[in-house]
């Protein structure tokens, strides 16, 4: 994965509701950090659903700005949990053994977060689960390192019980960006500025079971894989994401964390306009919305934020060459 991919990389919206859970617990303030973040463009319910990572990562900023450094590693240790994240998460952890989770969190780690690539090194007596994370290297990237690392080291203490320690943890942040890990104890080896971030144990761990039964079962054909391409992105925010308007381009390519330039750029190297994803998105969302559904012709316009029901019909007849009244009668 390239640095110009990762511009468009996404993550599920568990992560900020997991974290949205510790603030409410703790009654500790979120409308303004949430406010001063892209993140207050999105509907924030389904855990399952995509957000652009550069989204996740202005709200993680807002959050530092307002509270500090150490404000992070405390509200997320309840609720980052691998369990946690979706049905993705759930899969990950159907097996009550430590091996096959570690398996599937290494092959399956890309549904929970784009740019990151998950990785378990096995030599000898010893274990080595490690994280690269692709793209610039800035706080909010380390912010989502920790977050793995909080979510591996719950995972292997479910395990091995809540007194156990890691040989070693290592972060490719510098000391100073690092807030201090109550979870950790000194004995364990911390390093800093390396390559990837990771987590040494021993091999014994790798036999372990959980607790616990981790949850309902999963099956590999119920996940849910982002789109891949960067028009099935934006199709995904449109349908899933926006409650109250559909973006504008410049608002798309600020969620992205890119200019207007460069995202029609990228949209270029797919053959399309920004324009035609969207005119796409309401052709199928319309047709859905006929076929599904029992709405009125003036309400199915005003889900797709046409101006007036005129818009829509003169819009759908040049789609499909038939009215919408003549559609959902023939259908």
């Amino acid at each position: 994965m390239n640095s110009t991919a990762s511009r468009f990389d996404v993550a599920l919206a568990a992560y900020p509701l997991n974290y949205f859970k510790g603030l409410r617990e703790r009654q500790m303030p979120v409308l303004k950090p949430l406010g001063n973040s892209l993140l207050r463009h999105f509907t924030m319910k389904d855990p399952n659903s995509y957000l652009p990572l550069h989204v996740i990562y202005s709200f993680f900023k807002e959050v530092r700005a307002l509270y500090g450094l150490e404000f992070f590693a405390h509200q997320y240790l309840g609720h980052l949990k691998l369990g946690n994240m979706g049905v993705s998460g759930e899969f990950m952890v159907s097996n009550n053994r430590v091996l096959p989770t570690l398996q599937s969190f290494s092959k399956y780690g890309g549904l929970l977060c784009t740019n990151q690539d998950i990785q378990l090194h096995i030599k000898g007596t010893h274990v080595f689960c490690s994280n690269r994370f692709y793209g610039d290297s800035n706080f909010e990237k380390t912010i989502m390192e920790y977050v793995w690392l909080f979510m591996l080291l719950d995972l292997l203490k479910t395990a091995e019980g809540p007194l156990w320690a890691p040989l070693g943890i290592q972060l490719s942040c510098k000391a100073c960006e690092y807030p201090k890990l109550e979870i950790i104890p000194e004995t364990t080896e911390v390093l800093f500025n390396q390559e990837v971030v990771g987590i040494r144990f021993k091999t014994s761990t790798l036999a372990k079971h959980f607790n616990k039964g981790q949850g309902r079962e999963i099956a590999e054909d119920m996940l849910m894989p982002p789109a891949s391409n960067l028009s099935g992105k934006i199709e995904y925010l449109f349908d899933k994401l926006y409650s109250t308007h559909l973006p504008s381009l410049q608002l798309t390519a600020e969620c992205f964390g890119v200019s207007v330039s460069t995202l029609k750029r990228h949209l270029a190297t797919e053959q399309l306009t920004y324009n035609a994803i969207l005119e796409r998105w309401r052709f199928m969302k319309g047709v859905n919305l006929l076929t599904d559904t029992n709405l009125k012709i003036k309400e199915i316009s005003d889900c797709l934020y046409y101006a007036n029901s005129a818009n829509f019909i003169r819009a759908f007849r040049r789609w499909s060459g038939k009215s919408p009244k003549e559609f959902r009668g023939a259908s």
